[in-house]
């Protein structure tokens, strides 16, 4: 048996009209998430110029509602993120 994409799966990117992206839950690994939509922004304009719906859970509805709302504010958020988390490492357990 052989397992292959489908169909959607092996057509050329630009082909194709409409994109959704959806981003998981991860928690302070959602800053992963902050790259992949700041790579997009930079450098994947024909992706996101045909965007259609964003979605996500816990950080990743975060990331996608500044995605969606206020993407200029990408780089704010991630500082924002890192100083929490240098907050938190101070704490202690």
């Amino acid at each position: 048996m052989y397992l292959t994409r489908p169909a959607i799966c092996r057509q050329p990117i630009k082909s194709i009209s409409r994109f959704c992206i959806s981003l998981s839950g991860c928690g302070f690994l959602g800053s992963y998430h902050f790259g992949a939509v700041n790579c997009f922004l930079k450098n994947g304009k024909h992706v996101i110029s045909r965007l259609d719906r964003v979605s996500g859970a816990s950080a990743g509805s975060l990331v996608a509602s500044l995605l969606v709302l206020a993407p200029d504010k990408l780089d704010q958020a991630l500082n924002v993120l890192f100083e929490l988390g240098e907050e938190l490492m101070k704490l202690n357990f």
